[in-house]
């Protein structure tokens, strides 16, 4: 198994192979990209995993944009140029 920090295989956090289970793995940002590859010499059930996550403060009420272009603002009506 490899594990890398976002949503594809540029930075690798983590690679683990044989029966020992791994220690716990902490991936920063907001994606984990997650690769299993089996060499096929052992036929069992599968594998489980389980992971956590923690909303920051500053991250609450968060707007996904899916318009190709736009404008927003932080909200504090303050900004000045």
């Amino acid at each position: 198994m490899k594990i890398f920090q976002g949503g594809n295989t540029d930075v690798l956090i983590g690679s683990f192979s044989g029966s020992t289970i791994p220690p716990a793995v902490v991936v920063p940002g907001n994606k984990a990209y997650v690769t299993f590859t089996t060499n096929g010499s052992v036929s069992k059930n599968g594998w489980y995993a389980t992971y956590t996550s923690q909303s920051m403060p500053w991250c609450q009420n968060m707007t996904v944009f899916t318009d190709p272009q736009g404008s927003f603002d932080d909200g504090s009506f303050n900004f000045k140029l």
